[in-house]
């Protein structure tokens, strides 16, 4: 077995260290795409992450226009919506509209590509303070100064995300 040299030991029992002490606190704050929150340690850092350790097409992505097929029986997404409210936060990474639905209705998006009606849990911004890196995804290599996400889970509730 190679031996680690002295500094990435001791990089490593701080990370180790680092990581107890952030996990009382919470995880969506945590992340990052740089350094010891970056991608090589989601799978380590949070069992609720352990896909990515064997993840290879995760976020964020570069759509290629030249590599779209337009598909003309394609069917309008449909949005069923109402006057809904929620709670604003700043998260450090992005801001977030989670939706409370006790007492006003649902956002609904069926049809179209989707083989499921997905139900919206919250919305969130992703901004930035220039006009060139607050999009986490690229279209033909080119970021944006934000962005709408629509993140999906297996329970089929949406998270948009921009």
């Amino acid at each position: 077995m190679e031996q680690l040299p002295p500094c990435q030991h001791v990089l490593s029992c701080l990370f180790i260290t680092w990581i107890t002490l952030v996990s009382a606190s919470r995880w969506e704050r945590w992340w990052s795409y740089e350094g010891i929150n970056g991608p090589m340690f989601w799978g380590a850092a949070n069992p609720d992450w352990r896909m990515c350790k064997h993840g290879r097409q995760q976020s964020p992505i570069n759509i290629e226009p030249s590599h779209l097929l337009y598909d003309p029986n394609l069917k309008h997404i449909k949005i069923n919506s109402s006057l809904v409210r929620g709670l604003l936060i700043n998260t450090g990474h992005d801001i977030t509209l989670e939706l409370k639905y006790e007492d006003t209705g649902i956002v609904n998006f069926s049809m179209g590509p989707l083989s499921y009606t997905y139900t919206v849990a919250e919305i969130k911004f992703h901004l930035a303070n220039n006009d060139s890196v607050g999009s986490e995804h690229r279209v033909a290599g080119e970021s944006f100064p934000g962005e709408l996400v629509q993140p999906r889970t297996e329970s089929e509730i949406s998270v948009l995300s921009a």
